[in-house]
């Protein structure tokens, strides 16, 4: 039997007690008088108060006895986080590492779920495939390509990649002279960044400083000068001659280089008019009969003409 069984049960008889002394003290008034006994002490309000403290103090007594030796009966659970088994970490091959969170607790849980959150710490795949490390350009404006994953943000320095839904990235950039070392990186939604770096190199043209050679001169102008216009003219010396064979001088002006011709029946001849104009012929007419007037023609050519007599009186009389 327990101490707080034994208490419970003294109590219960101490209460009987008091409870049944005023019933039997009336139960004896009803009856007469007793028969001549020793004298008894009549219960007074003393007596009830001191019975009801004799009560109350059980009464603590029992409740101290509760919380004094609860110690003995109940468990003692230390529920701070750091006491609670803790599940070691999950690691996914080539994946997220997932840790595990245990919720906040309380003194009166000691198996509580535990919440699983992923947790993506991976830099994000990056690729250059063009141009190759190490290729020389001609041009300055030149298209870098490759590819990473879809979502993420790929930066070239200050400047922003094209990327396509599935990763697929490119942008253009300006080259200067000699060796270009670019840097690209991507970043994915979690914050996590990847860079990559290619060296292209730059061949500007090679301009020459060879002086341009001097332009001939032009061939000198040949200037013709045309000769002044000169009027056509013809005359005879003689008209008529003795000796023999007879002959006759002809001269005049025509247009310089043209050609004078000079014609009869009995004899004839062509000059040409010198710089100026000027000419001069010497017509013989061998064949002349003796005092026959014939007719001599003088033209230049050009639509001009004169005619004349001649008489010759050689040959025979």
């Amino acid at each position: 039997m327990t101490v707080d069984r034994r208490g419970r049960d003294a109590a219960r008889r101490m209460q009987a007690t008091v409870d049944s002394a005023p019933l039997r003290l009336f139960e004896a008034g009803r009856a007469g008088p007793a028969p001549a006994r020793p004298p008894a002490v009549r219960p007074s309000l003393v007596s009830f108060a001191g019975a009801f403290l004799v009560v109350l103090a059980l009464v603590g007594f029992l409740v101290g006895q509760r919380t004094w030796f609860a110690p003995d009966r109940a468990e003692v659970v230390d529920t701070t986080p750091s006491s609670l088994p803790q599940p070691p970490p999950i690691i996914i091959p080539d994946g997220p590492v997932v840790t595990t969170v245990p919720p906040a607790t309380s003194p009166t849980r000691h198996h509580d779920p535990t919440t699983t959150v992923a947790v993506d710490v991976l830099p994000p795949p990056l690729t250059i495939s063009s141009p190759t490390e190490g290729e020389r350009f001609e041009e300055p404006k030149l298209r870098f390509a490759g590819s990473t994953e879809p979502g993420a943000t790929v930066m070239a320095g200050p400047y922003r990649a094209e990327v396509d839904a599935a990763g697929n990235w490119d942008i253009v950039l300006i080259l200067s002279p000699g060796a270009n070392r670019a840097t690209i990186t991507a970043t994915d939604a979690a914050g996590n960044q990847a860079a990559a770096t290619v060296t292209v190199y730059y061949d500007p043209p090679v301009v020459t400083t060879e002086p341009r050679p001097k332009p001939e001169p032009p061939p000198p102008t040949t200037v013709v000068e045309e000769p002044p216009a000169v009027e056509f003219s013809a005359y005879a010396t003689y008209g008529s001659c003795e000796l023999d064979p007879p002959y006759d001088v002809y001269y005049g002006t025509a247009q310089p280089g043209s050609k004078v011709t000079i014609t009869s029946e009995y004899g004839s001849a062509t000059v040409v008019a010198g710089s100026e104009g000027g000419w001069e012929k010497k017509v013989l007419f061998e064949a002349a009969p003796h005092g026959v007037v014939f007719a001599v023609t003088v033209s230049d050519g050009l639509g001009n003409s004169r005619t004349f007599e001649f008489v010759s009186y050689a040959g025979e009389a």
